[in-house]
């Protein structure tokens, strides 16, 4: 018989990895037979990004798209708390949380409330302080499972602690890495811990496009510091006469998109490099090209480098902690370059381009790869947890 399981996330209407992965989860378990409810404590536009299947229910917690209560109050809490912080910043919602400007003591109210009134089988939190209030609010009966999507060596010592201190609380902890495990391993008991990476898309490998590779170089993600879409168009401006047959396209929006678009035009790549807004067709602009860079200076997981594999892409990324060094076996289903260096991977992108049998063996070796995260083969390793946990109760 199918578990009422509650999915909290941070906003599931924002495009981003771990708004992917949730998708993806929330599909997996609606299709073997769990009733799954997607509890979204923002909701900032009426549609998500990403398609759920139909029998998932979609809630809120602070609505923007309407004028509700909720809403109103969270505005009226922000503009407030530019004059009295002390009196509207959160009380409970850790201080190192890294989007604690969004809360006040209202919004965080609400998800306490809403925690303390759970009503299902099973909760998966999918955020660290969210994790953290979950351990200390939700009902004892209910089964707990804390979902990492940040490196743990990236949070801020105290919120590390408070993660040591509470996640002990939790049935499962899942973890997208193994060096990840290995370092919650050193803390909590390893039972309670478990590794299942993000998947692929159902149907990915389905998705095809008749047209035939053009000399693309594609890279996707938010237009933030970490993501490192600055190194890599200073890496191109050190490359550009030796690829000026080639193109590279960025999708993605965010804070630094104007300071991105500057750099371009400071180093004179108009004619190489365009910023795209985020797509949702990346599948088929994946199909088209023939490599993808990986530019970020720390990534959880990295899913999209196994989605450029699987559309037979060389994938190209700096070894950086911690996805990248576990996805990536060098020279053989991509390439590694080192940590933030310009040189390096300005390197690793013409060794690609010039060596036809090396781009094949890339080619050939991440597609197979990429296969290790078919939606099914991830689908079933959730089966079996869930059974388990059961089981230990």
């Amino acid at each position: 018989m199918g578990k009422n399981i509650v999915i909290l996330v941070h906003n599931v209407y924002y495009m981003g990895g771990t708004t992917r992965a949730v998708t993806n989860l929330a599909n997996m378990l609606d299709d073997i037979g769990h009733n799954v409810t997607i509890v979204s404590v923002f909701k900032g536009q009426r549609d998500t990004f990403f398609k759920f299947n139909e029998n998932i229910k979609l809630e809120s917690l602070i609505d923007y798209t309407t004028l509700n209560q909720h809403s109103i109050t969270e505005i009226i809490n922000k503009k407030i708390r530019k004059i009295f912080t002390q009196w509207s910043y959160p009380q409970y919602i850790h201080p190192d949380e890294p989007g604690i400007n969004q809360f006040s003591r209202y919004s965080e109210a609400l998800i306490i409330r809403f925690l303390k009134h759970l009503k299902c089988d099973m909760i998966i939190s999918t955020r660290a302080s969210y994790n953290l209030l979950v351990a200390q609010y939700a009902p004892e009966h209910v089964i707990k499972i804390a979902q990492e999507h940040m490196l743990f060596e990236k949070h801020s010592q105290a919120l590390k602690e408070s993660i040591i201190k509470y996640y002990s609380k939790f049935d499962l902890v899942i973890s997208l890495t193994q060096k990840d495990k290995d370092i919650y391993e050193s803390h909590l008991t390893s039972s309670k811990i478990k590794v299942i990476p993000n998947a692929l898309p159902k149907g990915y490998f389905n998705v095809k496009t008749d047209k035939e590779k053009s000399n693309i170089i594609i890279s996707a993600g938010r237009f933030e510091k970490e993501k490192g879409f600055d190194l890599l168009i200073k890496t191109i401006a050190l490359i550009k006469d030796d690829i000026r047959d080639w193109k590279v396209n960025i999708y993605g929006d965010g804070k630094e998109k104007a300071v991105l678009q500057e750099l371009i035009e400071k180093n004179n790549l108009n004619e190489i490099i365009t910023l795209h807004p985020t797509t949702k067709n990346l599948p088929t602009l994946l199909e088209e090209s023939k490599i993808y860079i990986l530019p970020s200076r720390y990534e959880g997981f990295g899913l999209v480098l196994i989605e450029a594999m699987a559309k037979h892409n060389a994938v190209v990324a700096y070894g950086c902690p911690v996805g990248p060094l576990e996805l990536i076996n060098d020279e053989v289903n991509g390439l590694l370059a080192q940590a933030e260096s310009l040189t390096d991977l300005s390197n690793q992108i013409l060794k690609v381009i010039n060596n036809q049998s090396l781009f094949n063996t890339l080619q050939h070796n991440g597609f197979e790869f990429s296969k290790k995260f078919e939606y099914e083969i991830i689908r079933n390793l959730w089966k079996n947890t869930i059974e388990s946990v059961n089981k230990t109760l």
